[in-house]
């Protein structure tokens, strides 16, 4: 499950920690003491369990169709209420790293959250891709009020399966 074996970790550790000490003392210029602490936390970072479930994630964001999705990545459809986008500031056309980054705030932010649902929308006549974060309200007109409150200019209609303006 990890891409680094626990020697490699722990051998990063113990060079992390000669070099701290070495610095305490005076021994160590700060720019190979700041190189030392990327490589550890990177190590780190990539040993973590969540990574490839963020990275699966965000390639399934990068290439899903339109439409809304668990924050597991899972289809959602339902026979009604409304979706509301604008939960958090969402990316256009994002790069990878970008969106891996994104969606690693989003899941710290919103652990395991059933409220929340990824959103997914190619504009037909630019190309550009729309990623964000919705959730679900039953009514239209809380729907509606949420919108404006999020600068939103659409909401979806789960029922008749289409978006609908939200006036300024």
């Amino acid at each position: 499950m990890y891409k680094h074996t626990l020697s490699q970790v722990l051998d990063t550790l113990e060079d992390l920690r000669d070099l701290v000490a070495d610095a305490l003392e005076g021994d160590v210029n700060a720019n190979l003491l700041d190189e030392a602490v990327g490589n550890a936390t990177d190590l780190l970072n990539a040993n973590h369990p969540e990574v490839e479930k963020i990275h699966a994630i965000a390639d399934h964001l990068l290439t899903a169709a339109d439409g809304t999705y668990s924050l597991a990545g899972t289809p959602m459809t339902y026979n009604s209420g409304y979706q509301v986008g604008g939960v958090v500031s969402g990316l256009v056309s994002p790069s990878r790293k970008d969106l891996i980054l994104w969606v690693e705030r989003v899941r710290a932010a919103f652990p395991m959250s059933r409220s929340v649902f990824w959103g997914v929308w190619v504009d037909p006549a630019t190309g550009l891709r729309y990623i964000d974060l919705s959730d679900r309200n039953y009514k239209l007109l809380t729907a509606r009020l949420t919108a404006r409150r999020r600068d939103e200019i659409a909401i979806w209609d789960w029922e008749a399966g289409e978006a609908i303006e939200v006036q300024p």
